[in-house]
């Protein structure tokens, strides 16, 4: 008969301890949390930076204030992963959008109005005749004589924005970004 025996030294114990530290549940969420809230950061800034202004204009730098805007909470029951900035949800999700303070939402359709607030322009209304009734239709720069130039807003009482999807990274991409983070904490 054999005998072996093994003698566990202080430097084994350590790492037994350190593991089991690093296993600890609000330990592992942390690592979830922020492995996959860095995803989510990369995956807007890709977006925004994939998806530029279809007019041209310069940046507004939307997407970039909505990577800013991802943080991360976690503890011993899990991980939340946040993205706190105006808007988001709507582009992700699409969804209604209503005029709220005045009669009309004011949706730029030129490059100098990108970013920019109908009011804090010199403007004139474009006026029509539809099915009979006199509506405002836009907004324009005026030309000589205060008459409407190009067009710089189309005026609408709601539009449905398109959402998409792809902003932010797909479950199954979370939990790979999650486990590849958990393979390198260990």
């Amino acid at each position: 008969m054999v005998n072996v025996r093994y003698d566990v030294t202080s430097d084994l114990l350590d790492n037994i301890h350190d593991m089991q530290r690093k296993l600890a549940p609000k330990n592992v969420n942390k690592v979830v949390g922020r492995a996959v809230a860095n995803q989510v950061r990369e995956s807007i800034l890709s977006y925004g930076e994939a998806h530029p202004n279809k007019m041209g204009a310069p940046s507004s730098g939307y997407y970039k204030g909505a990577a800013k805007g991802t943080s991360f909470t976690s503890d011993d029951n899990g991980a939340t992963v946040t993205v706190t900035h105006v808007g988001i949800n709507q582009r992700i999700y699409g969804g209604i959008i209503e005029a709220k303070k005045s009669k009309y939402l004011t949706i730029p359709v030129h490059v100098k109005a990108y970013n920019r607030r109908a009011r804090d322009m010199e403007l004139v209304p474009i006026i029509r005749r539809i099915n009979g009734q006199v509506k405002m239709i836009g907004l324009a720069e005026p030309e000589s004589g205060g008459k409407p130039g190009k067009m710089m807003f189309v005026l609408k009482e709601k539009v449905r924005q398109v959402g998409d999807v792809n902003i932010v990274p797909t479950e199954k991409e979370m939990a790979k970004a999650a486990h590849e983070a958990l393979d390198r904490e260990l």
